[in-house]
């Protein structure tokens, strides 16, 4: 019985929303109602002029005209408010939203659920149409080699988030520090296949990440929430912070072309900025943009004999250094694997 009650729960709450947002629109519009009450007081006078004969009205015929109004009215009021959301194209936006780009199955498996619920009660004709929109989007959120984001956690900070509960978390930081922390959560943003959750905590407002949460406990304990809190202006101004001081560290590359454009259509480097037009041999000199030395020295290392570096002379250096040390030490491995009898 509990999972009952807690469905019917969920579905009258689903109801007050959508309701109240019905309701929001129309009291900041008032198209439904100054229609809706101009109908109703057409269909009375129209009754009423049919109905009255020789100035006297027939028995208990105002109650009859009354809900005849009212009934006719609020049809009229229901095709409106479906009539509304056609021409503002929610439904068609609704259905091209495809719950699989939440990237976690049993979200895509909730949502897909109440998509299903809602072209059910869709009338016939929208219902084909809903139905033929769905069919032109298709979303696969898997990478081709798969994804490292752990959201096994991600229901119970959902559950947090949702209910408005505290929650003790064990974290993995950044630099492999794993940490205790009892946290207000105060919402969720989906980045690409990434989740976040921003929470309020004693040293301020905190992100965290949810697939390096290593366990979560939801508190019976109510959270505290900001009352000027905005999550979308909040993660707005966060990323902007983040990316201004993200360390950077730039290089100028000559690339062989082919390889330049691999860097370009795979986005390696924060930036490819392509500076003055190729030479005959068709090298491309770009500026790129990394995270860290090790970055731009990995990206050289990997791209072999395809890659110059023209600047800065510390990564230069730092390349040299790294292919004498992998030379050397695949000399020594073949010279021990020769003496053994082995090849290599």
């Amino acid at each position: 019985m509990i999972p009952v009650r807690r469905s019917l729960g969920e579905g009258v709450r689903t109801a007050w929303l959508i309701l109240r947002k019905d309701l929001t629109v129309e009291v900041r519009s008032l198209e439904i109602s100054y229609t809706t009450l101009f109908f109703g007081i057409s269909c009375v006078l129209v009754f009423a002029f049919a109905l009255v004969k020789e100035g006297k009205a027939p028995e208990d015929g105002a109650a009859g005209i009354l809900w005849i109004a009212i009934a006719f009215a609020g049809t009229l009021a229901l095709g409106r408010a479906f009539e509304r959301e056609r021409q503002s194209e929610t439904l068609r936006a609704l259905l091209m939203a495809q719950p699989r780009a939440l990237g976690d199955a049993r979200l895509a498996h909730a949502a897909e659920r109440a998509l299903g619920k809602l072209m059910a009660s869709l009338p016939a004709t929208m219902r084909e149409q809903a139905a033929s929109i769905r069919q032109r989007l298709h979303v696969d959120s898997a990478g081709w080699r798969g994804t490292s984001e752990n959201l096994s956690m991600l229901p119970v900070v959902q559950d947090a988030v949702s209910r408005d509960r505290r929650l003790a978390i064990t974290y993995w930081r950044r630099g492999g520090e794993c940490v205790e922390r009892t946290i207000d959560p105060l919402g969720l943003v989906a980045k690409g296949s990434a989740w976040y959750l921003v929470a309020w905590t004693a040293d301020g407002f905190r992100t965290y990440r949810v697939s390096r949460i290593e366990q979560a406990t939801l508190l019976e304990l109510p959270c505290e929430r900001p009352a000027d809190f905005d999550l979308a202006a909040y993660w707005t101004e966060s990323t902007a912070r983040f990316d201004q001081e993200m360390p950077r560290f730039y290089a100028r590359l000559r690339i062989e072309p082919q390889t330049a454009r691999w860097l370009k259509m795979w986005r390696v480097g924060w930036s490819l900025e392509e500076e003055d037009p190729p030479p005959a041999d068709g090298w491309v000199t770009l500026r790129m943009q990394f995270d860290r030395v090790e970055e731009a020295c990995f990206i050289v290392l990997g791209l072999g004999p395809r890659v110059d570096v023209l600047e800065p002379d510390s990564l230069r250096a730092r390349v040299a250094d790294e292919a004498a040390a992998v030379i050397e030490r695949t000399r020594a491995w073949g010279a021990a694997a020769n003496t053994e009898g082995g090849t290599v």
